[in-house]
């Protein structure tokens, strides 16, 4: 493993399946979370890391956790996964409900701005048939200003394009038909399941604001008998929460048929929330509603928060003598930048950073590129390195990234200097 990463101060350890660490992280200059799972074999811990891979689509999105950086290293014989995720001093939401149990209540206004973050962020994960499978207030964790939850612990996430047949979750939080599955494969019977993950990510996170708004948790509802009518007293006596109730109930019914959607459910909040009063645009990157600053970039617009997640990584790695007019004269058959479109640049591209020139590094293996091997095209202008991995001259990532901003960004450039 490299030295990057310096390990502080074990936060966590479960047996021996997985250790959490407060650690350093010297490249991002940041301290963040390192966490390690301990697996079977070397295939085990491939599999496990695959699954990091497909997560990586999904971390553009506002209110997701940032993870850093994945990879496999060994042990005193035994393989783990390393993840290296951003590290959040307040803990998650269940530390914070419990720092004001027994009754220092949220004001509803916050109890709906947090729900409609959270039910924003599944809905642009249903769109993109991602389901969560395991949300609860340990895997929600809480942004150091306390405005804003950030959904984390994307291990048990997986891709769904149908019902789905297995169960995942923690048992206090399953939904219904999931609980009666599990009761069923806990007694030994063979069980027969088809249920709508995102259904029952919508009865999850309703069940973790309940406990939220009552500050009581929800062992009662563990039980499956006379669970409509036990969850029904439950809503009822918030009511000092008008607005919340309704909603709890269109999260919490007990028919995975009847129960709504996240992106119904995310319309039903929008009149809550005081910027939905604004023109909506969605941002072109991360699919949302656009309820602050806008950001226009030729014709299209982007969220400010994606702007400046995305400003950050710009031009960090600069192309230097990859993207000089002599290379891409050989490549493109021009004499003209493909970026600036000026003739006989003198050195380097005007990717050139703050006028001292990097080598563009491949931010998977470290290695430098050699060879273009597309422009303009998959939504970035990549280069391949000397092992084969294709990575974004834009913000030096590879393929499984969003590059929507990059390739906006470039051709905006390139047509209007055309």
């Amino acid at each position: 493993m490299d030295d990057d990463i310096i390990y502080r101060t074990l936060i966590y350890k479960r047996g021996n399946e997985t250790a959490v660490y407060d650690g350093f992280l010297q490249k991002e200059n940041k301290a963040v979370c390192i966490k390690i799972i301990y697996c079977a074999s070397l295939a085990d811990a491939n599999n496990k890391l695959n699954e990091s891979y497909t997560m990586n689509r999904v971390k553009d999105i506002r209110n997701i956790i940032k993870i850093y950086k994945t990879d496999i290293g060994q042990a005193q014989g035994r393989y783990f996964l390393r993840v290296i995720m951003d590290l959040f001093e307040n803990g998650n939401l269940a530390d914070l409900i419990k720092s004001r149990c027994p009754n220092n209540y949220w004001p509803e206004e916050d109890l709906l701005n947090y729900l409609t973050q959270l039910v924003e962020v599944f809905s642009i994960l249903e769109e993109r048939k991602v389901a969560h499978r395991d949300i609860k207030p340990e895997n929600i964790f809480v942004s150091n200003d306390l405005k804003d939850l950030i959904v984390g612990d994307l291990g048990t996430a997986k891709e769904h394009f149908n019902l789905s047949e297995t169960i995942a979750g923690t048992p206090m939080y399953l939904s219904p038909l999931l609980r009666q599955a599990y009761i069923t494969f806990l007694s030994g019977s063979s069980i027969n399941l088809q249920h709508d993950p995102f259904k029952s990510d919508v009865y999850s996170l309703g069940l973790t604001f309940l406990y939220m708004a009552s500050l009581r948790e929800c062992s009662d509802l563990l039980n499956l008998a006379n669970l409509m009518e036990k969850t029904r007293q439950r809503i009822d006596e918030l009511n000092w929460y008008p607005n919340l109730q309704p909603i709890l109930r269109k999260m919490l019914t007990y028919s995975e048929s009847d129960r709504e959607s996240f992106k119904s459910i995310y319309q039903s909040l929008k009149k809550f929330n005081v910027n939905t009063t604004q023109l909506e645009k969605s941002c072109l990157v991360c699919c949302r509603i656009i309820i602050e600053e806008i950001i226009n970039i030729g014709i299209e617009s982007v969220c400010k928060k994606c702007w400046e997640s995305f400003n950050e990584k710009l031009w960090t790695f600069a192309a230097a003598e990859y993207i000089d007019n002599t290379y891409i004269s050989g490549y493109l058959n021009t004499n003209k930048c493909q970026y600036c479109k000026k003739p006989n640049h003198v050195g380097y591209s005007c990717f050139a950073f703050r006028n001292n020139p990097i080598d563009l590094k491949c931010g998977i293996c470290s290695l430098s590129g050699n060879q273009f091997s597309n422009c303009f095209s998959n939504g970035g202008f990549w280069v391949m390195c000397q092992i084969g991995h294709n990575y974004c001259v834009v913000c030096n990532r590879g393929i499984g990234y969003n590059h929507t901003l990059c390739s906006l960004v470039m051709n905006t450039a390139y047509m209007a200097n055309s």
